[in-house]
């Protein structure tokens, strides 16, 4: 009798390849969760528009004095113009929205908050204490400005 012998040859599998299903998923959800990355940084105001005019730019910059009742602080393309104002005590701030999410105008320590701002609307507060007030926006932290109030 005759011994059968055993192959060395690697043997031919009929399975079908699914690296390229694999992959396609893998590209599916890496960008799905790229997707929600960026979302999240926009709805969080990372991303915001850097065009203003000259006039904006410089009115965000300086300081504003005033001897009015009442100041205007317009809220644009996620920040507050002017950042700065130096006022009289008594007087009484109006923000003004004009973006296009909601904001708010709300003191570091807690004196004051405008509550949330929606487009169009406006948010008052009346300064009665002489001090400096540092402020922020709730929904965007990286918002900030200040009030100087004076005697």
């Amino acid at each position: 009798m005759a011994k059968k012998r055993k192959s060395t040859r690697a043997r031919k599998t009929s399975a079908p390849r699914t690296q390229g299903a694999d992959h396609k998923s893998f590209l599916l959800v890496v960008g799905g969760g790229f997707l929600v990355i960026v979302m999240s940084l926009y709805y969080m105001g990372a991303f915001h528009s850097t065009k203003s005019t000259m006039v904006d730019t410089q009115a965000s910059q300086m300081d504003s004095e005033t001897t009015d009742d009442s100041v205007m602080v317009t809220i644009q393309n996620y920040s507050y113009m002017p950042e700065t104002i130096t006022v009289k005590k008594g007087t009484t701030i109006t923000w003004t929205n004009t973006d296009t999410v909601e904001h708010s105008a709300t003191a570091d320590d807690g004196s004051f908050d405008t509550g949330l701002i929606a487009t169009g609307e406006t948010g008052t507060h009346t300064f009665d204490k002489v001090g400096t007030f540092s402020y922020h926006c709730t929904p965007h932290p990286s918002m900030k400005a200040k009030i100087v109030v004076t005697e």
